[in-house]
């Protein structure tokens, strides 16, 4: 992932950029015979201005392609969502994708789950994220239609060197939330010295 959307906003903010970027996309999705385009606007608008951005881009890209299905991948969470014009987004897209996981990384400062169903059952985690919480946010809080929303799943996990969730890691700690692929997973649950668990609360094993 890019450490910032200057790119994005760079071309949004330019009209002969922005105009070139439907002109070829317009081109590719032709001669692939494509249905239509998402865009991953990544990171998530952090700003006022970059909101206003982003909406008037989403909105410029529905009047230019009327017929398409245009979709878009955003975060979810008040840290993300706060930045984002939910209704007005909605009103330019087919469907909106939810990046519900990367709950949990070096920046919580303890092990937690990546991207867990339900609250978890140790409160010691503290993580107020969690799957259906975020959706039903978006839902009720941002004033989205659940028709309009498709839920993204993670395939891969996260980890920590800790001895339970939710403690918290040591400055030299191995792992601090560093990606596992499910390949890598799969071959760890064979090894004796792990263990895999269930987590009742966040509906999620680990």
């Amino acid at each position: 992932a890019a450490p910032d959307a200057n790119h994005w906003l760079g071309m949004a903010r330019d009209n002969a950029a922005r105009e070139r970027f439907f002109n070829e996309l317009e081109a590719l999705i032709t001669q692939h015979r494509y249905d239509g385009v998402d865009i991953d606007w990544e990171p998530s608008a952090q700003t006022d201005p970059d909101q206003a951005t982003y909406t008037e881009f989403m909105r410029q890209l529905r009047r230019r392609f009327p017929k398409w299905v245009l979709t878009t991948a955003l975060g979810t969470g008040d840290w993300n969502a706060r930045h984002i014009s939910w209704r007005e987004v909605a009103k330019n897209v087919d469907y909106i994708n939810l990046m519900t996981y990367v709950f949990a990384g070096a920046w919580t400062g303890h092990s937690a789950h990546n991207a867990n169903l339900g609250a978890p059952s140790d409160v010691s985690d503290g993580s107020p994220l969690s799957v259906r919480k975020n959706v039903d946010d978006i839902i009720h809080k941002y004033g989205v239609p659940a028709e309009k929303l498709t839920v993204g799943l993670a395939f891969y996990g996260i980890q920590f060197s800790t001895d339970r969730i939710g403690q918290p890691f040591p400055e030299r700690a191995r792992y601090k939330g560093e990606e596992i692929t499910y390949t890598q997973l799969a071959r760890l649950a064979e090894r004796p010295e792990y263990t895999k668990k269930w987590d009742e609360g966040a509906l999620v094993p680990y």
